[in-house]
């Protein structure tokens, strides 16, 4: 059974309206939580594994490992470390700095200032909007 183009444009922007929407409500929730966050440079010193590459047999290809990075901070003497929500194929320098944005009151609360996983919902997002639009 074939679906006709329309619907199925429809259900893409549907779903690019839905990324769109949790993306924009995530990070504004973000942007209140930490607003009241001190701002401190982190240091990268590690790294884990966030997803295994191998071949996709769906895309007939072969993906790379992606790794979640984790960087260092110190409040008041104490080291912290806050790790990326989201996976890189770029492992950076050790050493190499990032702004790290932490909770006053409770300085293991932080996170890293700059891309998030909310970003890449939003960037989805518009895609699936604005693409089908001009189709």
């Amino acid at each position: 059974m074939k679906i006709p183009a329309s619907i199925f444009l429809f259900i893409v922007i549907l779903c690019g309206m839905l990324l769109l929407f949790f993306g924009i409500k995530n990070t504004i929730q973000l942007n209140q939580t930490s607003n009241h966050y001190h701002s401190i440079e982190g240091y990268f010193v590690d790294y884990t594994l966030y997803s295994k590459g191998g071949y996709d047999a769906v895309r007939h290809k072969h993906t790379n490992d992606t790794y979640q990075l984790i960087y260092q901070y110190t409040v008041n003497g104490q080291d912290y470390t806050v790790a990326t929500d989201y996976g890189s194929g770029v492992i950076p320098e050790i050493g190499s700095t990032k702004q790290i944005k932490y909770d006053p009151n409770a300085p293991e609360n932080a996170i890293i200032v700059g891309t998030n996983s909310d970003n890449a919902m939003v960037f989805i997002g518009f895609l699936f909007v604005v693409i089908p639009l001009f189709m």
